[in-house]
C-alpha cells in the first residue's frame, strides 16, 4: 500500500514537471512566432501603405533641373578658370584683411589632384586570408596631404601674373571684377561678371558592325571674351 502510494505521488510529480517544461517551450515558441509574425505583418502593412502613398502622390517628373544646371555652371567656372576677385576675412573684423583679383575660384587646402588613398592587400592572420584596406597615398608634390582649414587663392598682380596667397581665415570670392565698399561694408562688382556659356551638343559614334550611328548628348562650356581683371579702386 505504501509502495503504491509512493508510485502514485512520483507519477504526479513527474507529470507536473513534464507539464511545466512543455508550458515553457510552448510559451517560448509562441513568443518567438508572435514576434516574427508581428514584424512580418507590420512590414506588410507598411509596404501596402507605401504603395498607396506613392500611387496617390507619385514622385514628380521634371523635364529639366535648374539645380543641376547651376552645378554645371559652378563646375564650369572651376574647370575653365574664370577671372574672379577674392576677399579674405577674419573673425571680429567687418573689413577684409586683403583682397586681390584672382584666377579662378579659391582652393581649399584639402583639395588634391590624386586619390588620397590606395588599396593595399593585407594578410590578416597569416593563413592566406587577404583583406583589402585603404592606405595613404603620396601626393605628386611628394608629401601626404593632411587636414587643414586653409585656402589657396591664385591672385594676379598688376601685370596679370599669378601668385599663390594662402589664408587660414574665411575667403569670399566672386567671378567678377569687384572691390570692397567700406561705407556699405559689402562687395561691389564692376562691369559684367565672367560666366561660361554652356550649350548641349551631340557626339556621334559609328558602329561598323551594324552600320549604325549613335548620338550621345553632352554639355559643352566655354568662356566668353571678358575684360581683363583690374585691381579694385
Amino acid at each position: 500500500m505504501i509502495r503504491k502510494l509512493f508510485r502514485t505521488r512520483k507519477r504526479k510529480a513527474l507529470g507536473g514537471l513534464l507539464g511545466f517544461v512543455v508550458l515553457l517551450v510552448t510559451l517560448a515558441a509562441c513568443g518567438s512566432v508572435g514576434n516574427s509574425t508581428g514584424n512580418t505583418i507590420e512590414s506588410q502593412q507598411q509596404n501596402t501603405d507605401t504603395t498607396q502613398i506613392v500611387t496617390a502622390i507619385p514622385l514628380p517628373d521634371f523635364g529639366t533641373s535648374q539645380i543641376r544646371q547651376d552645378l554645371i555652371q559652378v563646375e564650369a567656372d572651376q574647370a575653365l578658370g574664370v577671372k574672379a576677385t577674392a576677399f579674405a576675412f577674419q573673425q571680429g573684423d567687418p573689413n577684409p584683411i586683403w583682397t586681390c583679383p584672382a584666377e579662378g575660384l579659391p582652393l581649399p587646402v584639402t583639395d588634391q589632384l590624386s586619390n588620397p588613398t590606395q588599396p593595399s592587400n593585407v594578410n590578416a592572420n597569416g593563413n592566406g586570408d587577404w583583406n583589402t584596406i585603404p592606405v595613404g597615398q603620396m601626393d605628386p608634390n611628394g608629401i601626404y596631404q593632411g587636414d587643414g582649414s586653409g585656402t589657396n587663392v591664385l591672385c594676379l598682380n598688376a601685370q596679370g601674373i599669378p601668385y599663390v596667397h594662402y589664408w587660414e581665415g574665411y575667403v569670399d570670392a566672386v567671378t567678377a571684377t569687384a572691390y570692397w565698399d567700406k561705407t556699405t561694408a559689402q562687395i561691389v562688382t564692376v562691369g559684367s561678371p565672367v560666366t561660361p556659356t554652356c550649350v548641349i551638343k551631340q557626339s556621334s559614334s559609328f558602329n561598323s558592325d551594324n552600320n549604325t550611328t549613335t548620338k550621345t548628348p553632352y554639355e559643352s562650356c566655354t568662356i566668353p571674351k571678358a575684360d581683363a581683371v583690374t585691381a579694385q579702386p
